[in-house]
């Protein structure tokens, strides 16, 4: 039985983390600084991705070790990953946590499940999406190590109602050990400044973000806006990011002759991406599959009205009528008429926003979702 002291030492084995940018490693991050914020110890071993990226350093106050951890495959390489078990259990003999957190157990899942066999810490798994929806689907390799990793573990978590359910499926003899602890945001990043973005000649403009993967669905967005892009002459369509899709999209955009009404503006820092959401008339999340939907909670946290797909954890973000519409996945028309319905009526947009804002700044912020980690840990300690 291990203490469950008003202040623990936290050891987190992640895929990625920052500097790299996206949703894992932002969690990650905010999670490790409001539980240091508390008074709690954390260490953060992650994968050493890139590989020029130090085998260790402080990253905002916080040990980093990085690990050359292999995503499982039925190939000779993935043996290359076994030193890194030996490496993760050396670390976790030396910093001696009381807690070990393993979220997104991809590549890092065969180290942690081995490593796991060699202490009686406590772990809690946390899933954030592809690893509990795609992964152990497509692998049985991966299916194999994340089963019997669930079953080390003392709670497993899902980052979304949805994303806790495909990852209940991989155990369901054990129901009880599942629980969603849905992910936050900062809103104060999103009040610094009140900055918006001024699109060309002060036009109006529907705004979209993400990466550029079919998954994403933003040829659907393009799709629809050429379908409502003549009803509107005075509106336009922003869409930033970037990946292996845009260059398809881009020729989308051309064959519509659209190549002054949709910009891709390729990868953009937070501040300005910030600004286009401050900027926008409202924002569309298009996906085809969406664990969570982080781009949503970023919209309602800039005060804007959300049309959105109705899939997977998007459906736990949005409220229908109230913060936003929903539209059919994959289908163009519906969600056509969806812009246009919003396009049509700004001050129904204005009044959506505001209560997106009140929702975000009520319940999904990481103070939050940290307070419901180290109750879960507290509880787990006791056990």
């Amino acid at each position: 039985m291990h203490r469950a002291a008003d202040f623990m030492k936290i050891l987190i084995v992640t895929d990625l983390f920052v500097p790299n940018v996206g949703g894992l490693e932002f969690t990650v991050e905010r999670l490790a600084w409001q539980f240091q914020k508390r008074g709690h110890q954390v260490c953060v071993v992650a994968a050493r991705n890139p590989p020029n990226l130090p085998a260790f350093e402080m990253v905002k106050g916080i040990p980093t070790h990085r690990l050359f951890f292999i995503r499982p495959q039925p190939h000779p390489k993935f043996l290359l990953g076994l030193p890194s078990f030996i490496f993760l259990k050396n670390i976790i003999q030396k910093e001696k946590p009381d807690i070990i957190q393993v979220h997104f157990p991809h590549s890092n899942g065969l180290s942690s499940l081995l490593a796991s066999f060699f202490t009686s810490i406590p772990l809690v798994v946390t899933m954030h999406g592809s690893d509990a929806q795609v992964f152990p689907k497509k692998s049985a390799i991966e299916r194999a190590i994340t089963t019997n990793l669930f079953k080390r573990a003392r709670a497993i978590t899902g980052i979304s109602q949805f994303t806790t359910r495909c990852a209940t499926e991989l155990l369901p003899t054990q129901h009880e050990k599942f629980s969603a602890i849905t992910s936050g945001i900062d809103v104060e990043e999103y009040d610094k400044s009140n900055e918006a973005y001024r699109h060309k000649d002060e036009k109006t403009y529907i705004y979209s973000t993400g990466r550029f993967v079919y998954k994403k669905g933003f040829d659907i967005l393009i799709n629809a806006f050429a379908k409502i892009a003549q009803a509107f002459p005075e509106v336009d369509l922003i869409i930033s990011g970037d990946g292996p899709e845009r260059e398809k999209c881009q020729k989308k955009i051309k064959e519509f002759g659209l190549s002054g009404r949709i910009f891709l503006p390729g990868f953009v820092s937070r501040p300005d991406m910030i600004r286009y959401f401050k900027g926008c008339a409202f924002f569309c999340i298009p996906s085809r599959q969406e664990p969570l939907g982080a781009t949503v909670l970023e919209a309602m946290a800039c005060g804007k009205a959300v049309a959105a797909s109705k899939v997977d954890g998007i459906v736990e973000m949005v409220e229908e009528g109230r913060t936003g519409f929903f539209f059919s996945p994959g289908d163009s028309e519906d969600c056509a008429k969806i812009l246009s319905k919003m396009l049509k009526d700004n001050t129904l947009c204005e009044k959506m926003g505001k209560a997106g804002r009140e929702k975000v700044v009520s319940f999904f912020t990481w103070s939050r979702a940290a307070d419901e980690y180290l109750q879960l840990f507290e509880k787990v300690l006791k056990v």
